[in-house]
């Protein structure tokens, strides 16, 4: 893992908002393929025992590729996720998140709202729990957010030394060592992006290190 400065973020922001009432909120931003999605994941696994009464998920990217936002269908995803059964989980948005207040009154729980386009995918489920926590990851600012003390952590494309290291990790330090000339110019074109680089990284080796232009096709040859 190569984002400890943004974990050490988290951390600070999730209980720098002690006494004051409501859960910490999170706005976790940055460009397509940073690493947001891994980087909460890490962070939630981190502080698993932190939320002794369950860690909610939700990922709206993949909701819009279905067809669309429900942020209805999500509440009730997570009342049945507390023991409801759908007879009993009402039918409007309104009574949902009235329901899903009172279902998380003095709980620890934490959210993740993956991929996240606007504000109000998010305020129907902040839970009514101050020690719980809302990590949501999104490529939007979510002004609205911030507005009401969201605290925002902003994800970067790693320097060449994490790229490095990050590709260390998947294909040996040694490897990493022998071919530092391939290594730099394969961060290089990957654009210290994440995603990029695992998807490097994961290919067979070899297979890269003497074109990595085009064995990427992330740009051209030009």
């Amino acid at each position: 893992m190569n984002r400890a400065r943004e974990i050490l973020q988290l951390d600070a922001m999730s209980t720098g908002g002690a006494g004051e009432p409501g859960p910490a909120v999170l706005v976790v931003t940055g460009m397509h393929g940073v690493g947001k999605t891994a980087t909460t994941r890490h962070w939630a696994s981190r502080n698993r025992e932190r939320f002794g009464d369950g860690q909610l998920y939700a990922d709206f990217g993949a909701l819009r590729h279905r067809g669309g936002v429900a942020v209805g269908e999500v509440l009730g995803g997570f009342l049945r996720a507390f023991g409801l059964s759908d007879e009993v989980i009402p039918v409007s948005l309104q009574e949902r998140a009235a329901l899903y207040r009172s279902q998380t009154a003095d709980k620890r729980v934490l959210l993740l709202l993956d991929d996240v386009e606007h504000a109000a995918q998010v305020a129907p489920l902040i839970p009514n729990a101050d020690d719980s926590v809302v990590l949501v990851t999104t490529r939007s600012s979510l002004e609205e957010l911030v507005r009401d003390g969201a605290g925002v952590v902003r994800l970067d494309p790693l320097d060449p030394l994490s790229a490095s290291a990050m590709l260390a990790a998947m294909i040996g330090e040694e490897r990493v060592a022998a071919e530092s000339g391939p290594v730099a110019r394969l961060v290089e074109f990957c654009d210290g992006l994440p995603i990029a680089l695992r998807i490097c990284g994961a290919r067979s080796p070899g297979c890269w290190t003497s074109s990595p232009t085009r064995s990427i096709g992330l740009r051209g040859s030009a």
